[in-house]
């Protein structure tokens, strides 16, 4: 996220970090609605040189190179990241598409591949690509302060003070897992049933040894980074 004191400038985020929670927050601050959001740059976009699919999950090096600020405004504006344990952070994606295999097929076979473009106009990749990759200008990390997803009360709240926000707490919008109806809900009960541990709550049910090692690889500079484990 960008932004300066009492002047929140527009919203970019990795996926599956309470990036929706944050952008509805700075739609509020700036008395805009959900319909409004392409004035903070958040919008569909279909132009493969512009960006992703989705200008929300902009990197911020993207931002620079692709023309949407310039470098000397992007250093004195402060930054924020919200980040998330990659083991939970995958876990949570692979609930949110509904993926119907067990999550094992998922991380094997089924996961994008980072060299992958865009997916034919989806943003898949941005949903597993590394956090840190979000966050680097010229191979450096870009970011004023980190905000775990984990411990996001406090963090959020730290932010709000430096922004001159008036709102401390963070709404819940788009958890995995929840909404839909109909044939989804159907398919998310089926999916559950057959590949999903009983204890889905955690997402380290969810994993046996190969899954972990892969995650770990995959993600080893996440790890390193921002200081998480299995655990």
């Amino acid at each position: 996220g960008l932004g300066i004191p009492a002047e929140p400038l527009f919203r970019s985020h990795v996926p599956k970090c309470a990036g929706q929670s944050v952008e509805a927050v700075f739609l509020k601050e700036n008395g805009l609605t959900w319909s409004e959001r392409h004035q903070l740059l958040l919008r569909v976009n279909r132009d493969p040189e512009k960006g992703p699919p989705r200008l929300a999950h902009l990197t911020a090096r993207e931002y620079v190179e692709l023309g949407y600020i310039n470098k000397e405004n992007f250093s004195e504006y402060f930054k924020f990241g919200v980040v998330r344990n990659p083991y939970a952070r995958l876990v949570s994606e692979y609930k949110y598409r509904g993926y119907f295999c067990s999550f094992e097929t998922f991380v094997v076979k089924k996961m994008p591949k980072l060299t992958n473009d865009h997916n034919e106009g989806r943003d898949y990749k941005r949903h597993i690509t590394p956090q840190v990759d979000f966050f680097k200008v010229d191979g450096s990390l870009a970011v004023d302060q980190f905000v775990k997803f984990e411990d996001l009360a406090s963090g959020f709240s730290d932010v709000s003070k430096v922004l001159n926000l008036e709102v401390d707490i963070l709404p819940r919008v788009n958890v995995s897992g929840e909404g839909g109806s109909g044939l989804s809900q159907m398919k998310e009960w089926l999916t559950r049933k057959l590949f999903w541990p009983k204890n889905d709550s955690s997402y380290r049910s969810f994993y046996n040894d190969k899954t972990k090692q892969i995650v770990a690889d995959i993600y080893s500079e996440d790890f390193e980074v921002f200081d998480y484990d299995f655990e």
